[in-house]
């Protein structure tokens, strides 16, 4: 029913109700910081996420990358070669929110050569350079090695000196960051080994002899090392003359000079010699 002016005054209404639900809310892809990336020490880490409330997953933008459920909000992450991007995803009430985490692999690397041989018992050491934001330095990898290092140590190019004779050592080259990761020192090494190939032969033999012959003895050589007979004195011959222990033959009346050689069979050749005298009356 309606007035002179066209009002409604009476009739039949009807209605409804419409319920809105606000479903926001915010997830954290890493609560151990309030950073969108993270630096770690190495390939792997963990990573923690905010307690799920809906189904909750977690992706990385690297395929290779493995990912590892520990518990509702904690996950293991390995092979991290550089850099990588995790996205946790979680769901509730068909809503879905995302956060992001990178994680930055800043591990050194220590590279050097790793094997060296000397003559001398001395040695110049060679490691490639520390990148920027890292230092490098070499150090014994036991204090009892004999020999220290000639000059400063934190150089690529150290010097290293009096290793004992026919001996090898171990040496590390120490690549540290500039800056702590975690309150840590973030740091690679490599082990590079050092022999000494000098060697200090010893001849005993009988010095007067009635004889054009005798047996004679020297040091054996080492693993790795060789031993030759030889004379000055013409016509002197030997039984073995590969052999420490052997027979010197064919002495002349007078003195006759023996030698015995020992040389290294790897790395560097080095030579060592010692000589006697026979005198044959």
């Amino acid at each position: 029913e309606e007035d002179a002016e066209g009002t409604v005054i009476k009739g039949c209404f009807d209605d409804d109700y419409v319920s809105v639900i606000d479903n926001t809310f915010t997830v954290d892809a890493d609560i151990t910081t309030d950073k969108d990336e993270r630096d770690i020490c190495g390939t792997s880490s963990e990573i923690q996420v905010n307690q799920p409330q809906g189904e909750g997953t977690l992706t990385c933008d690297k395929a290779d990358v493995i990912i590892t459920k520990l518990t509702d909000n904690k996950f293991k992450v390995e092979n991290i070669q550089s850099s990588a991007t995790f996205t946790w995803s979680e769901t509730r009430n068909e809503c879905t929110v995302t956060d992001q985490i990178t994680l930055n692999n800043k591990k050194p690397v220590a590279t050097a050569q790793m094997e060296y041989f000397t003559c001398n018992g001395s040695v110049q050491l060679n490691a490639t350079d520390a990148s920027a934001g890292t230092n490098g330095h070499w150090e014994k990898a036991a204090e009892t090695y004999s020999g220290n290092f000639d000059g400063a140590a934190n150089i690529k190019n150290a010097k290293y000196a009096g290793i004992e004779k026919n001996s090898t050592i171990y040496l590390n080259w120490i690549v540290e960051n500039d800056n702590k990761i975690d309150g840590k020192v973030c740091s690679d090494m490599k082990t590079v080994a050092v022999t000494n190939n000098d060697f200090a032969p010893v001849i005993t033999a009988v010095k007067e002899i009635c004889d054009d012959k005798v047996e004679i003895n020297a040091t054996i050589p080492a693993d790795g090392f060789t031993g030759e007979w030889t004379s000055t004195t013409t016509g002197v011959t030997f039984a073995e003359k590969s052999e420490a222990s052997t027979t010197v033959e064919n002495l002349v009346p007078g003195e006759n000079i023996v030698i015995w050689t020992v040389k290294n069979t790897y790395g560097d050749v080095c030579e060592s010699s010692k000589d006697a005298v026979i005198v044959s009356l």
